[in-house]
């Protein structure tokens, strides 16, 4: 009798940063279950943009329930342990998610992993894989008797930017403005108005989110614009985009590295400085731009980045090259082949036994 692989996520299903985590979990899941045979479900605690994704990727979605006052977390996925069974938990989350219970999860005998994580819960971890953030380099590991995965190999974008095609050539480039799902902090609205400084001709690609609010202002301020704007909502072939542009103007998330796999040179807008902190190693391998925490960033900062890209084709396609080079777009692959490397040594653990 074959042993299942019955894996559980814990994703965040908000929009903006959130909807970056349920996507790449997405892309995780649907190699996990399309090429290995597992069975995944996720637990998503708010956020009905992801959920709603998720559900339409027709996987089980354990969700609090409604109107809960007294949210109790520990009681929550225990709950949902019980009744899934699950071998692994695969945690991709930057909330309040205790301690304490991934220990409890532990004790069951239940495998973690750790996507991306920051907090202590990494330390518990069975399999811990990052992109090449400079954050690790200062974290404090003592204790961590898992192993560890960081780099450019091991980020997590969707297989269809694993795809790879000459890139096309414009009489006059295109610059593609995309700010997440949701752009609480109106970067769209910003990078448009850094655009409309510039003198140099070329077309704008503005991708929309489904979360996004801003839209009265957005066609407010393209009225009476000097360049060329094309809006695009809520977009489902968004490497094709990518892969057509020239330059990004984007915020710094799962998106860098989409854009990264297509060649695409960025300059990023950091929501945080821990994004902007992050956005360091792109600019360190000389691969993208990145301006910093969005709360210092000016309009003629940003348009004097973006002229210096779009006055520069030298140096855009030796960017891209190397974005090309470091982000192949095989990380969900790659992962996945490790979460199975370590569920077979337990099965072989197992029958031994």
């Amino acid at each position: 009798m074959t042993t299942l692989c019955r894996i559980l996520i814990r994703c965040d299903g908000s929009p903006g940063v959130g909807m970056g985590h349920t996507v790449r979990c997405l892309a995780l899941a649907d190699e996990l279950r399309s090429v290995h045979s597992c069975e995944i479900a996720f637990a998503v605690r708010e956020g009905m943009e992801g959920i709603d994704l998720i559900r339409k990727h027709n996987y089980r979605v354990f969700t609090p329930e409604k109107n809960d006052m007294r949210f109790d977390y520990f009681s929550w996925i225990m709950g949902i342990i019980d009744e899934y069974q699950p071998w692994g938990f695969i945690l991709d989350i930057r909330d309040d998610f205790p301690l304490a219970l991934v220990r409890e999860i532990k004790k069951r005998g239940i495998k973690t992993i750790s996507i991306d994580d920051i907090s202590d819960r990494r330390l518990l971890a069975d399999l811990a894989f990052y992109p090449p953030i400079p954050q690790i380099k200062r974290m404090e590991w003592a204790g961590f008797k898992g192993k560890l995965f960081s780099g450019w190999e091991w980020v997590l974008i969707r297989p269809e930017f694993s795809v790879k095609k000459d890139k096309p050539r414009h009489l006059r480039p295109v610059i593609l403005v995309t700010m997440g799902g949701s752009d609480p902090q109106r970067m769209t609205l910003t990078a448009i108005q850094a655009l409309e400084m510039l003198d140099a001709e070329f077309d704008v690609k503005v991708i929309t989110g489904p979360a996004f609010f801003h839209h009265d202002a957005l066609l407010d301020l393209l009225k009476n614009a000097r360049h060329h704007y094309q809006v695009l909502n809520n977009v489902v072939n968004m490497a094709d985009i990518m892969r057509n542009a020239d330059i990004a103007v984007a915020s710094f998330g799962v998106t860098a590295y989409e854009l990264a796999s297509q060649g695409v040179v960025a300059v990023f807008l950091c929501l945080s400085d821990d994004h902007a902190e992050s956005a360091s190693s792109f600019v360190q391998e000389g691969m993208m731009i990145s301006l910093g925490n969005f709360a210092r960033i000016s309009p003629e900062k940003i348009a004097d980045s973006i002229n210096d890209l779009v006055s520069n084709p030298t140096r855009c396609k030796e960017m891209s090259t190397i974005s090309i080079q470091k982000v192949d777009g095989n990380g969900v692959k790659r992962t996945a082949e490790k979460i199975l490397e370590s569920f077979n040594s337990d099965t072989s653990i197992e029958k031994s036994g």
